[in-house]
């Protein structure tokens, strides 16, 4: 059990921004320093989408994971965002990911990093939670929002600077 709270306490402690501006003397935040929505909970209609055609879009974006499939979506997307902050003018979604990526630091970073990103969709995922957190921002009258996506691998975060990887939405 200690051993675990101690864990806890660096998941807690460890600096979450995404980037940090060079030259300020600003300190990145740390999940004990923000005030967050946890858990933010979303459902968005799905009216006949068409995976093969959300795929060509994606692959012309850069987005280049497996392919879906064929298939076509009816019915309500319904999913949980981890963690909702504001920092620094943006909005962002942290997501944590409990993934086991290899026993080395390395694993957690650079090419390793963006190959587990592709291989499970996660910049779908990413997406679909930009969309969901637009909407959950403007129903709280917040009118323009550029969301940052936010994903920290929790068996990287022993490594400094490791495990984490963002994406800046326009």
């Amino acid at each position: 059990p200690d051993a675990l709270l101690a864990w806890l306490a660096r998941v807690r402690e460890t600096p979450i921004a995404p980037r940090v501006p060079a030259g300020t003397d600003e300190a990145p935040p740390t999940l004990a320093s923000l005030v967050l929505h946890a858990e933010v909970e979303f459902a968005m209609p799905l009216r006949g989408g068409d995976s093969t055609a959300l795929d060509a879009v994606l692959r012309r974006h850069g987005y280049l994971g497996e392919p879906l499939g064929a298939q076509r979506w009816q019915g309500l997307l319904k999913g949980f965002m981890d963690v909702v902050f504001a920092w620094r003018g943006r909005y962002v979604v942290l997501d944590y990911k409990s993934n086991h990526l290899g026993d080395e630091a390395s694993c957690y970073a650079g090419e390793s990093l963006r190959a587990a990103m592709r291989a499970h969709r996660y910049e779908l995922q990413l997406l679909i939670y930009a969309v969901a957190l637009r909407r959950w921002l403007r129903v709280r009258g917040v009118a323009e929002a550029r969301p940052v996506g936010l994903y920290r691998f929790l068996r990287g975060i022993d490594a400094p600077g490791e495990g984490q990887w963002h994406h800046e939405h326009s």
